[in-house]
């Protein structure tokens, strides 16, 4: 199958451990899928993510429902694969 040929759409958050979600996401585009990576809350370290939901841990749960829930759903129209990282 042509790299072009790939259908999957593939989501790896919420969290971008050292790296790693970023780095598959690259890698998994670089064969030709549609492959992006989220980080729910932003850190100190720029690890390289696709997309930032640029949560705090501050914030109150209200906003945290809000974002994560309304990410969510968008999540669920709009990819095939879930990759899930947690620390």
């Amino acid at each position: 199958m042509k790299p072009s040929q790939h259908n999957a759409r593939i989501l790896h958050a919420p969290t971008n451990i050292a790296g790693i979600a970023g780095l598959l996401a690259q890698a998994q585009r670089d064969l030709g899928f549609d492959a992006t990576s989220v980080q729910y809350v932003a850190n100190k370290y720029d690890f390289g993510t696709d997309r930032t939901l640029n949560l705090s841990r501050d914030d109150s749960p209200l906003k945290k429902i809000a974002t994560t829930g309304s990410f969510a759903l968008e999540a669920i129209r709009n990819y095939d694969v879930f990759h899930l990282y947690f620390g």
